[in-house]
């Protein structure tokens, strides 16, 4: 590509400007003010995370480790209160089972006991036909899970004799379409026979000719 003489001398006059821009004092002057404005700023800047830093470091995480011990001390404290008393039940509760011999082991769990509990609570019931109703409400329970679980399994093995049936249809058509495509090619083959037997048949003819 090429440049007319007048935008070259354009072009050198541009640069020449530039750089005695950047030589004069003026340019310099103005380039050290921003500079030290910004140097100004960025002291300022730093002194303020300085203040901030300290205070962060001094102030608030001591205060929230302290505020954290002491949570976690309460928390202890309670997790403790609560494991003791627990463990007092548990004994009173053991206690209770061997000396009352009031409810037979196999119902000594807290599923069973508190619908014992609520039936006594809340009926004419005795410890017997409470013990009776859970037994009978257990047995409903169980029966409507082992529907639940059959119904389950009839419909899983619906579901695979639906996927078994749509698997012997491709196979049917697999093979419907196999079938067709051997007699086709039987049916090539016995064109293509045809054709030979003719195309030999003129060409002997027109053999018989020649001579």
């Amino acid at each position: 590509m090429f440049f007319s003489k007048p935008y070259i001398i354009y072009d050198n006059q541009k640069k020449s400007a530039s750089e005695r821009i950047r030589n004069s004092d003026e340019y310099k002057q103005k380039c050290a003010a921003i500079k030290s404005e910004a140097d100004r700023q960025q002291q300022a800047y730093n002194a303020e995370y300085s203040v901030a830093k300290n205070h962060y470091e001094t102030v608030i995480l001591p205060q929230y480790q302290a505020e954290l011990k002491q949570w976690q001390d309460r928390k202890d404290n309670v997790i403790k209160a609560a494991e003791q008393e627990l463990a007092i039940c548990k004994k009173e509760l053991e206690e209770l089972y061997q000396n009352s011999h009031m409810i037979p082991l196999q119902y000594q769990n807290s599923y069973a006991l508190q619908y014992i509990y609520n039936v006594v609570s809340t009926s004419d019931y005795d410890l017997k036909q409470a013990i009776e109703s859970f037994d009978k409400y257990e047995q409903r329970r169980l029966d409507h899970e082992l529907i639940r679980q059959q119904q389950a399994a009839n419909d899983l093995a619906a579901e695979q004799i639906m996927q078994q049936q749509e698997a012997n249809d491709l196979a049917a058509e697999a093979n419907d379409i196999a079938d067709r495509a051997r007699r086709e090619a039987k049916w090539a083959s016995a064109v293509n026979a045809v054709q030979q037997h003719n195309l030999n048949k003129t060409v002997k003819k027109y053999t018989q000719r020649k001579k």
